[in-house]
């Protein structure tokens, strides 16, 4: 607690200096950024825009073609449709669908739905919609 006091003060007084807090679980944040927390919050906060789901759907594929797993097109539609292309959520739900069907040769709609049970229970996962 006193080193994060002083880290907190020396902050607050040092004009050289910046920290940049960015999280997808609100509740993470809350706890760094609370008064009297870790990072307690002085500043603006800016909330970052959207990916649009056109550039999900150009860059997605070589990503899951990268790593050995592509993903069929239907079941890209389907992820993106699950996370409404929410940054976190879209790439919650990408990791444990390439988990569940790491024994397969590609990533399907069944094994996206398959990691949506995992993803789902993911604090970040009701961000959705925000």
């Amino acid at each position: 607690p006193d080193a994060q006091r002083s880290l907190r003060e020396f902050l607050r007084n040092d004009t050289t200096l910046g920290v940049i807090v960015a999280s997808s679980e609100a509740h993470a944040l809350e706890q760094l950024t609370q008064e009297g927390g870790p990072l307690e919050f002085v500043g603006t906060r800016l909330p970052l825009p959207a990916i649009a789901r056109e550039d999900w759907e150009a860059e997605l594929p070589g990503r899951f073609d990268a790593i050995g797993a592509p993903i069929e097109p239907g079941a890209l539609e389907l992820l993106l449709d699950e996370s409404r292309c929410h940054p976190y959520c879209t790439m919650l739900l990408a990791r444990e669908s390439v988990r569940v069907g790491s024994t397969h040769s590609a990533v399907t709609a069944a094994t996206v739905y398959a990691g949506l049970a995992t993803a789902q229970e993911d604090e970040a996962w009701r961000l959705r919609d925000n």
